[in-house]
């Protein structure tokens, strides 16, 4: 059984998103180029995230990643407190920062299913976009939320979507014939390096029930993106859509997302 170590040592090898730019990492051009990537295989990200909605207000990221999210946050004048377990993530994500000379932007190590936080809590969004579902242990993490969170406080997670046309096609290649699970086939695949020790997946109904669980009340729930590209091509940067996509325009396949979509968002606060 794969162990939390496995999962520091799964995304310090290839931290998410670091190959969206062949620029140095730390650079301006470095910066631009993976948000740039981000933001436009994941359009919807900007929106559910509502960067410009924070300015003046505290936020806590579980899950920096290499920083994009909470870079996006900071610019646009919000107080930002972002984490992750991957020490080498966090490395990149302050060298990040330090180039943009982000002085209202904190990156620290931490494993989100300890309750006690290297910094102080009561913030005005709790936003984690892709990570929560990579834990060992998803559930320990929503129920500290509630201790991080006060009445008004803000809470916006993406999750892994059980009824999405990427995990269905997922366990029919990796799961049904092999003797392997829903959410052990999906992880075989999950992201486009091979075999996350964990990708958990969550259906509008459950999701609602673990969170409802952690003593949250979900006020949101919805589903997008649809990943079109060949991945093969998407890592040198070519956007050419797979073959069972190519009839279909973008905008269609958007629309498609928001029915059979890998990202389940979801807005909750202390109930």
């Amino acid at each position: 059984m794969p162990s939390n170590n496995d999962v520091k040592s799964y995304w310090n090898s290839r931290p998410c998103n670091i190959n969206h730019s062949s620029a140095k990492v730390g650079t301006m051009e470095y910066i631009k180029q993976v948000a740039e990537k981000r933001y436009f295989v994941e359009p919807h990200i900007p929106k559910f995230a509502n960067f410009i909605g924070y300015s003046g207000k505290k936020v806590l990221e579980i899950g920096s990643g290499i920083g994009t999210d909470a870079i996006s946050f900071a610019l646009n004048g919000a107080e930002v407190y972002s984490g992750d377990i991957s020490s080498v993530s966090v490395d990149i994500s302050k060298k990040n920062a330090q180039a943009l000379s982000l002085d209202n932007l904190v990156f620290f190590e931490h494993d989100f299913q300890n309750r006690k936080l290297p910094i102080t809590s009561n913030f005005d969004l709790i936003y984690s976009f892709g990570v929560i579902h990579h834990c060992p242990e998803p559930q320990l993490i929503f129920n500290n939320l509630k201790s991080w969170a006060n009445p008004n406080t803000k809470i916006k997670i993406m999750v892994y979507y059980k009824y999405s046309t990427k995990a269905i096609a997922l366990y029919f290649r990796y799961g049904f014939l092999r003797r392997r699970s829903f959410d052990e086939a999906v992880a075989v695949r999950s992201e486009a390096q091979k075999n996350s020790p964990f990708t958990y997946t969550y259906s509008k109904k459950s999701i609602k029930k673990v969170l409802e669980n952690a003593g949250l009340e979900v006020t949101g729930i919805s589903v997008r993106h649809i990943f079109p590209f060949a991945i093969k091509e998407y890592k040198k940067n070519i956007y050419v859509k797979r073959w069972y996509w190519k009839i279909l325009p973008l905008k269609l396949i958007y629309q498609i997302g928001k029915v059979f979509g890998w990202h389940l968002l979801v807005e909750a606060k202390i109930k």
